[in-house]
């Protein structure tokens, strides 16, 4: 078994990927929001009409509230909807400022998401590949394994949410006491304090989560899963591909009609040795 891809990369690529991804399917109802298109209706319906402001303010209001909601269903019903856990998940990732994600996430849980993440393109990356919308059957199995693996990430995602939080010092911090020492003449004091502010190691100013060992097995165990699913795509992928693309000359209805052939040429020519054998017993004669 190979290991996982884990991606040292602060940028966090292919998570960032999955967010943006399943972000697109949290869709909010417009709610008591549908009423204020009915709110500006009123006047004109007041001036046309004989209803009161107010009468035309309930009824038009009443009425876009249940259009936009109605729209809003009918437009999303046969949509992939997120749970309440996963949506909250989402957000909670997205609360924090994308660039600054690799700091507020425990280091663990960032590279088991990255890892997980980055078995979760590749399946859906294959899974666009010709072959798996050449049957019913192959459909039906694309729907299945791209399931799979957004359940499993999503999974993964929610269980690493446990690991977000805020630094406890940062760099900034550092480079501030070492400064504020320098106002007081603390000269020896402030010159350490830029010395360690200067080399200390990047890990000091990223969030440590108390929970990543609670969560570790069980994420790590999805991440294992997604990268032998991914391995399973990749190779049912290659065999589909190479049977669409290869040209099947072996086919028994090719091997029937090369038979066909062979059977007519053969009976010719015994036809043919048949009558040479009695034109030359008739010559005899």
């Amino acid at each position: 078994m190979t290991k996982l891809e884990l991606n040292n990369s602060v940028n966090l690529p292919h998570f960032k990927t999955y967010l943006a991804t399943r972000a697109k399917l949290i869709t909010t109802p417009p709610g008591l929001y549908g009423i204020l298109p009915g709110l500006g209706l009123a006047i004109p319906v007041t001036v046309f009409t004989n209803f009161t402001l107010m009468q035309s303010a309930i009824v038009m209001g009443v009425a876009t509230l249940g259009i936009w909601n109605l729209a809003h269903y009918l437009a999303t019903r046969k949509k992939p909807q997120l749970t309440e856990q996963v949506r909250d998940g989402i957000k909670a990732y997205n609360a924090v400022e994308s660039n600054k994600l690799h700091k507020h996430v425990d280091r663990t849980a960032c590279q088991l998401l990255e890892a997980g993440a980055f078995y979760w393109v590749k399946i859906h990356t294959l899974l666009e590949a010709d072959s798996w919308q050449s049957s019913i059957h192959m459909q039906g199995l694309r729907t299945d394994i791209g399931a799979a693996a957004n359940q499993a990430m999503d999974e993964l995602m929610v269980l690493a949410s446990r690991c977000i939080g805020s630094p406890g010092n940062t760099r900034g911090n550092d480079f501030k006491r070492a400064f504020d020492d320098l106002m007081e003449l603390d000269v020896k004091e402030a010159l350490g304090g830029f010395v360690e502010a200067l080399n200390a190691n990047g890990e000091k100013y990223k969030f440590q989560s108390p929970h990543i060992s609670g969560i570790f097995p069980a994420a790590r165990d999805i991440a294992e899963r997604l990268k032998l699913l991914a391995e399973e795509v990749v190779t049912t992928t290659q065999e589909n591909e190479r049977s669409r693309l290869e040209p099947n000359v072996t086919s028994n209805s090719t091997l029937a009609g090369i038979d066909a052939v062979l059977n007519s040429l053969k009976a010719t020519r015994v036809a043919q040795d048949e009558l040479s054998d009695l034109t030359d017993i008739h010559e005899r004669l």
